[in-house]
């Protein structure tokens, strides 16, 4: 019985992560922004950097806690525009490896970093931030968080983008399930850089803009030291799911 077991769990992780990979694959992002170039530049690129902010922004919120030093998984993320539903096919199902790493008893710190190919262009985003925890975990699980992150992407022909986000949560348990939900800001600055393939000249412009989001997910136990969360980011326009698979290394 208990060999059974280990083969269906197995399975079960082996079925999860092809899911992963092949939602990672499905769709890689567009990042080429050579049609928008014109009068109404900036009418698509704000909202087309908004949704990518929120799409890369950390996600490993409810498990990160000090019953775990080592946490460890990946993640598939995608986002649509209510108003402009062809960004879809620009930010695409962005594949990330998430980290995170207790240093104090009310403290972590979590990071994230994807590497893929777009258009030609060897992409890399990573990101790294804080999470601390209101009151001493040690002795009683918090069930406020405060999120602090800052991610650069890199290796796009056209831009390259940095950002700076915070979010402040509130878990709720249930069961083997915990929830959560609370509110997050995201600034970004994004310096793009558009060659003409006409005439070669360049389309040189420099953006800044912040978002306010909510934010709701759930964390569910799959197995021992393993675990699945989904978590929605949304706006007024935008809205961001991200399904991820993680391991508790204690």
């Amino acid at each position: 019985m208990k060999i059974a077991k280990e083969a269906l769990f197995n399975l079960k992780y082996i079925f999860i992560s092809i899911l992963f990979v092949s939602l990672s694959t499905a769709q890689l992002p567009d990042y080429d922004l050579d049609n928008w170039v014109g009068s109404n530049f900036k009418e698509n690129a704000h909202p087309f950097f908004r949704l990518i902010s929120l799409q890369t922004t950390s996600n490993i919120v409810s498990s990160s806690s000090s019953e775990s030093d080592i946490l460890i998984g990946f993640s598939s993320s995608i986002g649509v525009d209510y108003k402009r539903k062809n960004l879809y096919n620009r930010a695409g199902v962005l594949p990330m490896i998430n980290g995170s790493i207790g240093i104090g008893s009310n403290l972590r710190l979590v990071g994230s970093l994807t590497g893929f190919s777009s258009q030609k262009d060897v992409v890399i985003f990573s990101s790294l931030g804080l999470t601390f925890y209101f009151g001493n975990t040690k002795e009683s699980k918090s069930n406020w968080k405060f999120l602090f992150d800052r991610g650069t992407l890199e290796g796009a022909d056209d831009f390259f983008l940095k950002t700076v986000g915070a979010k402040l949560i509130r878990g709720i348990n249930s069961g083997e399930s915990r929830w959560w939900y609370g509110i997050g800001t995201m600034f970004y600055t994004a310096g793009v850089h558009v060659r003409y393939s006409e005439n070669e000249e360049t389309y040189r412009r420099r953006l800044e803009g912040k978002t306010q989001y909510i934010v709701v997910g759930i964390n569910k136990n799959i197995g021992k030291n393993y675990f699945g969360e989904v978590e929605c980011r949304v706006h007024s326009s935008v809205l961001v799911m991200s399904l991820s698979f993680n391991r508790a290394i204690y």
